[in-house]
This record gives C-alpha cells, sequence and structure tokens, in this order.
C-alpha cells in the first residue's frame, strides 16, 4: 500500500522490477547514466560502483561523503569478492556455500592467504577459483544478468512521475498536517 501511495502520489520516479533487489536498480541507472551521480547510503556494497568516475556517495548516518578512487574501488571489490559479506550470505573464498545455513563456521581467511589469492601470477585451486567465481556473481554488481539489465532500464524510461499539484491533496486526505506546512521539501 506505502509503495503505490508513493508511486500514484509523490513526484518521484518510483521503480519496481520483479526479481530486481533496489541494489541491481541502482547499479543500472548508475552504470548507463549520462551525467553525474549522488547515491545516498551508506551501504557499502555501492562503493564498487565509483569505479564508474561519475558517481559520489553520501552516507545519511555518518552524515559524510564516502569518496573513492577508482582503483579504490576496484581494489575494494577485490577484497569484499574475497572476504565474501555475511550480511547477505556469502561466505569467504575459503568457504564452502552452504557454510551459514549448515550452522558452521567459515575458514579464516588470513591477510597473507587474502594477498595470495588476489596475486594473479599465482594459481589458485580449483575451489578458490570456483568460490572466486560464485562470489563475484553475487556481490559483483556489474554481474546483473542482461535480461534484468533490458527491464530496468526500459522501466526507467516507461516509468510516470505523479504531479507535484497531487501531494498537498494527499496530505487532506491522509490528515498529514504537519507534512502540510513543509510540502516545499517534497
Amino acid at each position: 500500500k506505502v509503495k503505490m501511495e508513493i508511486k500514484e502520489n509523490f513526484p518521484y520516479r518510483y521503480m519496481y522490477v520483479e526479481r530486481c533487489e533496489a541494489d541491481d536498480i541502482i547499479a543500472i541507472l548508475t552504470k548507463h547514466a549520462k551525467e553525474k551521480v549522488l547515491i545516498i547510503s551508506g551501504d557499502k556494497d555501492f562503493q564498487q560502483l565509483q569505479r564508474y568516475g561519475k558517481v559520489r556517495q553520501f552516507s545519511p548516518i555518518t552524515k559524510s561523503n564516502i569518496k573513492l578512487t577508482k582503483e579504490q574501488a576496484e581494489e575494494y571489490l577485490i577484497d569484499h569478492i574475497i572476504s565474501g559479506d555475511t550480511g547477505d550470505g556469502v561466505p569467504n573464498v575459503l568457504s564452502q556455500d552452504d557454510v551459514f545455513v549448515s550452522g558452521l563456521r567459515q575458514r579464516p581467511l588470513s591477510k597473507k592467504k587474502r594477498e595470495i589469492i588476489k596475486d594473479p601470477l599465482v594459481a589458485n585451486d580449483d575451489e578458490v577459483d570456483r568460490n572466486l567465481s560464485r562470489n563475484r556473481s553475487l556481490i559483483d554488481l556489474s554481474y546483473i544478468p542482461n535480461e534484468y539489465k533490458e527491464q530496468i532500464l526500459q522501466e526507467f524510461d516507461n516509468v510516470q512521475v505523479a504531479p507535484r499539484g497531487g501531494l498537498l491533496t494527499y496530505f487532506i486526505n491522509n490528515r498529514l498536517m504537519d507534512l502540510e506546512e513543509s510540502i516545499g521539501d517534497f
């Protein structure tokens, strides 16, 4: 209900693409943007998007910019792929796929082992290579399947923005008197 109220009454581009998360939508729109992009989120997953150069990120929690060079963003992504992301259920490259659902502990990943895995001149074993591929497809936002990229871009081109004039009526009908006073902020 809230999603539909935002879509129908607020002067913002509201998008929903089946089977896509907001991260996917933000990543595709950022990659294809012709102008500069400001991402307002402290989510570290967006740091990798700074490799496109036209991206700035602001964390509303810390009230600070998260600023990386292209090289730092790429380095962050590689480290993230190797380390995994426990918050998103992605194990490190030394651990098996079901480590979290099985209640097992991840295999420890020392700084030395991490540097060895990063070294392109050192061959990893088959399991580490497979897990690198697994993590890259789950963490690297440039690995979003083409069918979703096309759906996201099409939805963005076709999204209808509600007129600003409907806000006052919405606030009145929903007895949001405090918001009426700040209507210019919307």
